[in-house]
C-alpha cells in the first residue's frame, strides 16, 4: 500500500457501518474498505417487510428531518414522503381512556390530565426555569422545569417510547442532550421552544419561505429503503456470512480473527455491534473497554404487526399512536397507527396497528410464546382502541437485547470505553451517542471524518 491508502474493515452492516462505509468510499475512493455482516443480508435492524400484502418497518418506521439524513438521502438518490398530517398528533392512555398530547406550550395549559395546580407549576417555568450543573434522570428534570405532577404524566411514556427504560434511571444528558441545549440556551424550557419558533417564522419571512413543518417521513416502500440503496452502492464492499470472532493488534494496525479460521488485516476498524458483543470483540485489544462497554445495559423488545380490517377498529385512528404508563391496566408499552402515517402500504379496506411489547414493563417477553403474547395485546387493544375481533395478519417482531439503555453515568461510561481503545480502532452504533437513527447516521459520519485525521500508519 502507499501512504496514502488504508484498509478500513468495518463490522457490521447495519445503518452505521452502512452510512460510515458509504462515507468513506466517497471521501477516499482510493482506500480499501470492507464490512463484515454475520447475517445473509445487510441492513441490520433497519429493515421493512411485505407480508400478506401489508408492508412495514421491523424496527423504526421513521425519521424527523435531521441535515445529515436529509442529505445522505439526496445523495444515494431518496426522496422521502412526509406522514399524513395526523402524525403529529399523538396519545396517552391513561385513566382509560386516550387524551391527545398537547402540541404546543400553550396546550399544556388546556391538558385535562394536568389539575390546575399543576397548570400553574407549568406556567411558573417561564420564570423558574434556569440551567443546571450535574447530570439529570429525565424524570428529574422534568420536574425541576414543570414540577413533579407534569414528571408523573410525561417522563415516563416520553422514555419508554424512546427506550423502554425507567425515566427515573434514564439519563437526560445522554438521551435528550438537546434539551439539554435548550436549557441552556434558554434557562426556561417554555422559553427557548417559542423562541425557536419566533426564529423559524422569522427565516421563513426574510427568505419567503413557509417555516419547515417538522413532521415525521418515511421511504417508499418504509425505512429498509434506505439501507437496501446503501448496501446495493456497497456491494462489492459488502461480505455477508462472515462474522468477526476477535480482534488483536497486528503490526501498526489489527488483525480479525474470522469464522472458519480466516484472517483479515486492516489499519482502522469499526465496530458497529451493540455494546455486549463488541465487548467480546475488542477483549483482547483492550481489556478496559471490554468491561466497561458490558456495563451498559439493555431491554428485550417485542413488535407484534397486526393487520384487521377497517370496520373491525372502532377508533378513528386519527394519529401517530399512544403509549401508556405504568399501573393503566395496558401491559403493551404503546401501539403505532402504522396505516395511517404512510399511505399505500396495506390492502385496500385494511388497517395495521404495530403493537411494542417489553421493555422495562415486561423484561421476560422474548421468552413468552407468541400466543400468550398476542393473547395479551388482544386485550390491551380491546380495553385502549376497543377491538374485539382477532387479527387477520399478525407478524412477531422479536428484539432479544433490542435496545440500550442510557441510564445515569452513560456518556462518561462510553468516553472511558472510547479513550481505552487503541488508535484506529472506533465504536459506532446506537449504543453509545444516540438511539435513534438520525443520531446513529450523524455518528457514522462524523466518525468517517475522524478517521481520515488519524495518522496513517499502513500495513506492510
Amino acid at each position: 500500500m502507499t501512504d496514502t491508502q488504508q484498509h478500513v474493515a468495518i463490522i457490521g452492516a447495519g445503518v452505521a457501518g452502512l452510512t460510515c462505509a458509504y462515507r468513506l468510499t466517497q471521501q477516499h475512493p482510493d482506500w480499501q474498505v470492507t464490512v463484515l455482516e454475520q447475517s445473509p443480508h445487510p441492513g441490520g435492524n433497519i429493515r421493512a417487510v411485505t407480508h400478506e400484502g401489508y408492508t412495514f418497518d421491523l424496527a423504526a418506521n421513521g425519521v424527523l428531518p435531521a441535515p445529515d439524513t436529509l442529505a445522505l438521502f439526496e445523495e444515494v438518490g431518496l426522496s422521502p414522503e412526509p406522514a399524513a398530517d395526523t402524525a403529529k398528533r399523538r396519545f396517552i392512555f391513561k385513566d382509560g381512556g386516550l387524551h391527545a398530547l398537547p402540541e404546543s406550550p400553550v396546550g399544556l395549559l388546556r391538558f385535562p390530565l394536568l389539575h390546575p395546580s399543576e397548570k400553574v407549576r407549568v406556567a411558573l417555568e417561564w420564570w423558574l426555569g434556569k440551567a443546571h450543573a450535574g447530570e439529570e434522570s429525565v424524570y428529574g428534570f422534568m420536574a425541576r422545569h414543570f414540577g413533579a405532577g407534569f414528571a408523573d404524566v410525561f417522563a415516563e411514556p416520553f422514555v419508554l417510547g424512546v427506550s423502554g427504560g425507567d425515566a427515573k434511571k434514564t439519563s437526560l444528558d445522554a438521551l435528550f442532550p438537546r434539551m439539554r441545549q435548550l436549557e441552556h440556551n434558554h434557562g426556561s424550557l417554555l422559553k427557548g421552544m417559542i423562541n425557536m419558533q419566533r426564529a423559524a417564522k422569522k427565516r421563513a419571512q426574510e427568505t419567503g419561505q413557509t417555516a419547515p413543518k417538522r413532521r415525521l417521513m418515511s421511504l417508499a416502500g418504509g425505512m429498509g429503503t434506505l439501507t437496501k440503496t446503501l448496501a446495493d452502492r456497497l456491494e462489492l464492499h459488502i461480505r455477508c456470512n462472515t462474522g468477526v470472532t476477535q480482534i488483536h493488534k497486528h503490526q501498526d494496525g489489527f488483525r480479525l480473527q474470522l469464522q472458519h479460521g480466516e484472517t483479515l488485516d486492516a489499519d482502522q476498524v469499526v465496530v458497529t455491534a451493540p455494546a455486549h458483543a463488541a465487548a467480546s470483540l475488542v477483549q483482547n485489544v483492550s481489556a478496559e473497554t471490554a468491561g466497561v462497554l458490558r456495563e451498559i445495559p439493555f431491554v428485550d423488545m417485542r413488535v407484534l404487526a397486526l393487520g384487521f380490517d377497517r370496520v373491525h377498529v372502532p377508533h378513528a385512528l386519527d394519529g401517530f399512536g399512544f403509549l401508556v404508563p405504568d399501573g393503566h391496566g395496558v401491559e403493551s408499552l404503546g401501539v403505532l397507527f402504522t396505516s395511517s402515517l404512510f399511505r399505500n402500504r396495506v390492502p385496500k379496506g385494511k388497517v395495521l396497528l404495530r403493537v411494542i411489547t417489553g421493555g422495562k414493563r415486561q423484561p421476560d417477553i422474548c421468552e413468552r410464546p407468541f400466543e400468550e403474547v398476542l393473547a395479551t395485546v388482544r386485550r390491551d387493544l380491546e380495553r385502549s382502541l376497543g377491538i374485539t375481533a382477532a387479527p387477520e395478519m399478525t407478524y412477531d417482531i422479536p428484539w432479544r437485547r433490542g435496545i440500550p439503555q442510557y441510564v445515569m453515568g452513560h456518556k462518561e461510561r462510553v468516553a472511558r470505553a472510547e479513550n481505552a481503545l487503541p488508535a484506529g480502532l472506533w465504536l459506532a452504533g446506537n449504543s453509545y451517542h444516540g438511539i435513534g437513527v438520525n443520531d446513529t447516521i450523524t455518528h457514522a459520519s462524523t466518525l468517517a471524518q475522524a478517521m481520515t485525521a488519524r495518522p496513517r500508519a499502513v500495513l506492510s
